[in-house]
């Protein structure tokens, strides 16, 4: 029975994945057990892992199920093996090796936070943050707390905040019986803050953990990307309101 599972979805993206799991062999933290959900790639991404990592689970969904489902794919087979903790992290990721340290470490200090986010770097430029943690606006968009900035070394506490990114969230697990899994209807995008949202209606904390690092790849957007990206972003940011009663915002 591993303490942390760490699950990391993969969809056609073998490359970023290996490196991402290269980063989590540097880790301190012990009875850990790595998890990669495939999310129905068709470039032997299953068959190059399991080849290069055989110490990681690797489960195939054999469609595409979005990030939502592809990582509650996951989560559930962490659930069934009774971690206490579990990371979701993107495969475009590098990790340094105390972050899973860093965030236990204050999941025991906070034991109301069930949602607890590292401090997110840019993987290009290291030393300038991307995320840390995510504000509301009254308009319910979000933003990223001191994006661009550069990254200030000196110790600081963990700070409660509205959400965290969705490229690294570490989860107490038994709050999730509660406040349940990702909801699958969202696919792409804004599936975190929906998350947070309803685990803070639940009296839950969502905590931004300063401390623990992680470096995540600012990806350039193609332009036959855009439509996507622009339907999926338009579509969650109107159900995000309507399914948190956003009241006359809806409109």
């Amino acid at each position: 029975m591993p303490e942390i599972c760490v699950i990391i979805l993969n969809w056609n993206k073998a490359a970023e994945t290996l490196r991402c799991l290269e980063s989590l062999r540097q880790i301190q933290t012990d009875d850990v057990e790595i998890i990669v959900v495939d999310n129905g790639s068709n470039d032997d991404s299953a068959g190059l892992i399991r080849k290069s990592f055989e110490d990681v689970t690797c489960i195939e969904t054999g469609a595409n199920l979005g990030y939502a489902e592809g990582n509650n794919v996951g989560i559930r087979h962490a659930l069934a093996k009774g971690a206490r903790f579990i990371f979701v992290l993107n495969n475009d990721t590098e990790i340094a090796p105390d972050t899973l340290d860093q965030l236990k470490e204050a999941a025991l200090q906070f034991p109301q936070a069930a949602f607890l986010g590292p401090k997110i770097l840019c993987l290009e430029n290291p030393a300038q943050i991307q995320s840390a943690g995510i504000t509301l606006d009254y308009f319910w968009r979000s933003h990223h707390r001191n994006a661009g900035q550069q990254d200030c070394p000196s110790a600081a506490p963990p700070t409660l905040v509205d959400c965290i990114s969705g490229a690294a969230i570490f989860i107490r697990a038994e709050a999730l019986a509660r406040i349940g899994l990702l909801d699958p209807s969202f696919f792409l995008y804004r599936e975190e803050i929906d998350w947070c949202l309803r685990a803070r209606r639940l009296g839950f904390q969502v905590l931004f953990v300063p401390e623990a690092r992680v470096w995540h790849r600012s990806h350039e957007l193609r332009e036959e990307d855009l439509p996507r990206i622009t339907y999926y972003m338009t579509r969650n940011s109107l159900l995000l309101i309507e399914k948190h009663r956003g009241g006359w915002i809806r409109l």
